[in-house]
Protein backbone atom coordinates (compact mmCIF):
# COMPACT_ATOMS: atom_id res chain seq x y z
CA UNK A 1 0.00 0.00 0.00
CA UNK A 2 2.89 2.54 0.34
CA UNK A 3 4.80 1.69 -3.23
CA UNK A 4 3.54 4.69 -4.69
CA UNK A 5 2.26 7.61 -3.65
CA UNK A 6 -1.04 8.39 -4.63
CA UNK A 7 -1.18 4.59 -2.92
CA UNK A 8 0.11 6.12 0.71
CA UNK A 9 -2.41 9.21 -0.05
CA UNK A 10 -5.28 7.07 -0.18
CA UNK A 11 -3.80 3.92 2.64
CA UNK A 12 -3.62 7.48 5.10
CA UNK A 13 -7.10 8.11 3.91
CA UNK A 14 -8.44 5.57 4.75
CA UNK A 15 -6.78 4.88 8.03
CA UNK A 16 -7.67 8.28 8.88
CA UNK A 17 -11.37 7.57 8.36
CA UNK A 18 -11.18 4.14 10.11
CA UNK A 19 -11.48 1.69 7.23
CA UNK A 20 -8.30 0.12 7.43
CA UNK A 21 -8.20 -3.45 6.01
CA UNK A 22 -5.96 -6.30 7.63
CA UNK A 23 -3.33 -5.62 4.81
CA UNK A 24 -3.57 -1.97 5.10
CA UNK A 25 -3.28 -2.49 9.26
CA UNK A 26 -0.16 -5.15 8.16
CA UNK A 27 1.76 -2.85 6.27
CA UNK A 28 1.34 0.10 8.46
CA UNK A 29 2.72 -2.05 11.16
CA UNK A 30 5.56 -3.05 9.25
CA UNK A 31 6.54 0.16 7.91
CA UNK A 32 6.90 1.70 11.79
CA UNK A 33 8.71 -1.64 12.64
CA UNK A 34 11.49 -0.92 9.48
CA UNK A 35 11.38 3.41 9.81
CA UNK A 36 10.05 4.43 13.41
CA UNK A 37 10.92 7.53 12.30
CA UNK A 38 7.69 7.30 10.41
CA UNK A 39 6.04 7.38 13.39
CA UNK A 40 6.25 11.09 13.68
CA UNK A 41 5.23 12.07 10.17
CA UNK A 42 1.83 9.71 10.20
CA UNK A 43 1.14 11.68 13.94
CA UNK A 44 1.76 14.88 12.18
CA UNK A 45 0.03 14.11 8.87
CA UNK A 46 -2.80 12.69 11.58
CA UNK A 47 -3.21 15.19 13.47
CA UNK A 48 -2.78 18.09 11.18
CA UNK A 49 -5.60 16.24 8.82
CA UNK A 50 -7.66 16.47 11.22
CA UNK A 51 -6.88 19.95 12.65
CA UNK A 52 -7.39 20.96 9.36
CA UNK A 53 -11.10 19.67 8.57
CA UNK A 54 -12.81 20.48 12.24
CA UNK A 55 -11.40 23.99 11.56
CA UNK A 56 -12.66 24.18 7.91
CA UNK A 57 -15.94 22.94 9.00
CA UNK A 58 -15.94 25.02 11.93
CA UNK A 59 -15.26 28.52 9.62
CA UNK A 60 -18.23 27.46 7.53
CA UNK A 61 -20.63 26.62 9.83
CA UNK A 62 -19.51 30.04 11.73
CA UNK A 63 -19.64 32.25 8.86
CA UNK A 64 -23.53 30.17 7.87
CA UNK A 65 -24.78 31.25 11.31
CA UNK A 66 -23.51 34.61 11.42
CA UNK A 67 -24.80 35.34 7.69
CA UNK A 68 -28.40 33.81 9.09
CA UNK A 69 -28.29 35.59 12.40
CA UNK A 70 -27.23 39.65 10.32
CA UNK A 71 -30.61 38.35 7.83
CA UNK A 72 -33.03 37.70 10.98
CA UNK A 73 -31.74 40.80 12.53
CA UNK A 74 -32.51 42.88 9.22
CA UNK A 75 -35.49 41.18 8.97
CA UNK A 76 -36.53 41.96 12.67
CA UNK A 77 -35.37 45.55 12.57
CA UNK A 78 -37.93 46.25 9.15
CA UNK A 79 -40.55 45.02 11.00
CA UNK A 80 -40.17 46.66 13.94
CA UNK A 81 -39.68 49.91 11.96
CA UNK A 82 -42.59 49.17 10.35
CA UNK A 83 -44.96 48.82 13.56
CA UNK A 84 -43.33 51.95 15.13
CA UNK A 85 -44.38 53.52 11.87
CA UNK A 86 -47.96 52.28 11.92
CA UNK A 87 -47.89 52.92 16.06
CA UNK A 88 -47.10 56.57 14.70
CA UNK A 89 -49.82 56.88 13.01
CA UNK A 90 -52.34 55.94 14.93
CA UNK A 91 -50.94 58.28 17.50
CA UNK A 92 -50.73 60.99 15.22
CA UNK A 93 -54.75 60.54 13.92
CA UNK A 94 -55.55 60.46 17.59
CA UNK A 95 -53.76 63.86 17.95
CA UNK A 96 -55.24 65.46 15.23
CA UNK A 97 -58.96 64.23 16.47
CA UNK A 98 -58.63 65.43 19.78
CA UNK A 99 -57.15 68.55 18.26
CA UNK A 100 -60.58 69.17 16.22
CA UNK A 101 -63.04 70.60 18.80
CA UNK A 102 -65.28 71.56 16.31
CA UNK A 103 -65.56 67.66 14.52
CA UNK A 104 -65.41 68.94 11.28
CA UNK A 105 -61.85 67.31 10.33
CA UNK A 106 -59.96 70.33 10.11
CA UNK A 107 -57.88 72.05 13.12
CA UNK A 108 -58.09 75.79 13.07
CA UNK A 109 -55.69 78.00 15.19
CA UNK A 110 -58.11 78.30 17.91
CA UNK A 111 -58.64 74.71 18.29
CA UNK A 112 -55.07 74.25 18.50
CA UNK A 113 -54.72 77.16 21.23
CA UNK A 114 -57.66 75.44 23.10
CA UNK A 115 -55.93 72.08 23.40
CA UNK A 116 -52.41 73.31 24.37
CA UNK A 117 -53.80 75.47 27.14
CA UNK A 118 -54.55 71.86 28.85
CA UNK A 119 -51.00 70.58 30.72
CA UNK A 120 -52.02 67.31 30.15
CA UNK A 121 -52.32 66.81 26.42
CA UNK A 122 -49.38 69.30 25.79
CA UNK A 123 -46.76 66.73 27.58
CA UNK A 124 -48.58 64.04 26.20
CA UNK A 125 -48.29 65.27 22.32
CA UNK A 126 -44.63 66.28 23.06
CA UNK A 127 -44.09 62.99 24.17
CA UNK A 128 -45.87 61.16 21.51
CA UNK A 129 -43.62 63.73 18.91
CA UNK A 130 -40.39 63.73 20.72
CA UNK A 131 -40.49 67.72 20.30
CA UNK A 132 -40.40 70.11 22.94
CA UNK A 133 -44.14 71.89 23.42
CA UNK A 134 -43.48 75.38 21.86
CA UNK A 135 -42.05 73.73 18.43
CA UNK A 136 -45.38 71.54 17.98
CA UNK A 137 -46.98 74.81 18.85
CA UNK A 138 -44.86 76.85 15.97
CA UNK A 139 -45.34 74.51 12.93
CA UNK A 140 -49.24 73.76 14.08
CA UNK A 141 -49.74 77.79 14.07
CA UNK A 142 -47.68 77.69 10.99
CA UNK A 143 -49.72 75.00 9.28
CA UNK A 144 -52.99 76.66 10.11
CA UNK A 145 -51.70 80.41 9.66
CA UNK A 146 -50.90 78.76 5.67
CA UNK A 147 -54.69 77.22 5.42
CA UNK A 148 -56.29 80.08 6.12
CA UNK A 149 -54.73 81.99 3.63
CA UNK A 150 -54.90 79.86 1.08
CA UNK A 151 -51.26 78.87 0.38
CA UNK A 152 -51.22 75.67 2.70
Amino acid sequence: PFERVPESMFTLFRVMSGAASEKESWAIDELMKALPSVKFAFVFFMVTSSWTLLSILTAVVSENMISTTQQQYEDLKLAQYEEDRKQQTEALRALFAELDHSGDGLVDGNEVEQAFADEDFASKTAVLLKMPTRDILDVLKMLTQQDVSGRG
